[in-house]
């Protein structure tokens, strides 16, 4: 009976280790996503000082009265000095989300393979528990309940990391889009250093950018200066 009633109380605890539940809740929390953001809000500093229109349009007229348009240009124009670093750190970062979406999707695998093992072990205490002795339908209903609980949480934590993913993956794509554009804007920007066409490419950069969540609220680009915008009578 005794050795009936240890059985009873492990019933599971393979499919319980296996899960890593606490390792997935971990795993949701350490996410690298944040980090990327910053990187890609540091290359939007840097074309935001190239457009001193764009620029006091990002701070808004209360940032204006409070110098916030100084003080991002001149980060901005510190910032720029490192440009290639920036670039290269978005690179590193997307790297970081990919591997990171990879441990996800192993967790999310692992929590719902436990918890339809939990399911059948529940089942099979139910089994028990219709033909079980009075003495005996206590520890295997508390048995069966616990395994419930369990597989049930674990189904819940690995539909967060599958919502996790979804928002991973636009990013990723998202970003991953945007950051070849934004490079070919920037080379051609230092071709057409001091030439009118430099403000249409910043701008479309800025754009480009913008299109990532997690930065700041999308701005109007400014148009380029009134003798770009001035048709040209060309054969």
């Amino acid at each position: 009976m005794a050795s009936d009633a240890a059985g009873i109380a492990q019933r599971g605890d393979d499919a319980i280790a296996s899960a890593r539940h606490r390792e997935a809740i971990e795993a949701l929390s350490a996410s690298p996503v944040p980090a990327l953001l910053d990187a890609v809000q540091a290359i939007r500093k840097v074309l935001l000082a190239t457009d001193p229109r764009t620029l006091r349009r990002s701070v808004g007229w209360f940032g204006l009265l409070l110098g916030r348009d100084i003080a991002l240009q001149a980060e901005s124009k510190t910032l720029r000095t490192q440009l290639g670093v920036h670039v290269l750190g978005v690179r590193s970062r997307l790297a970081e989300v990919v591997a990171h979406r990879e441990r996800l999707s192993s967790h999310r695998q692992a929590l719902l393979a436990s918890a339809a093992a939990l399911a059948g072990h529940a089942s099979a205490l139910a089994a028990m528990l219709a033909t079980a002795d009075p003495d005996a339908a206590a520890p295997i209903a508390n048995r069966m309940q616990h395994l419930v609980t369990l597989a049930s949480g674990y189904e819940v934590t690995a539909s967060h990391i599958e919502l996790t993913l979804l928002n991973h993956d636009g990013l990723v794509q998202r970003i991953q889009r945007m950051l070849p554009e934004v490079e070919l804007l920037l080379d051609q920007d230092r071709m057409l250093r001091g030439r009118n066409e430099r403000q249409d490419v910043l701008q479309s950069a800025i754009v480009a950018l913008q299109s990532v969540p997690g930065t700041d609220p999308p701005l109007q680009p400014t148009g380029a200066t009134d003798d770009a915008r001035t048709p040209r009578n060309t054969p």
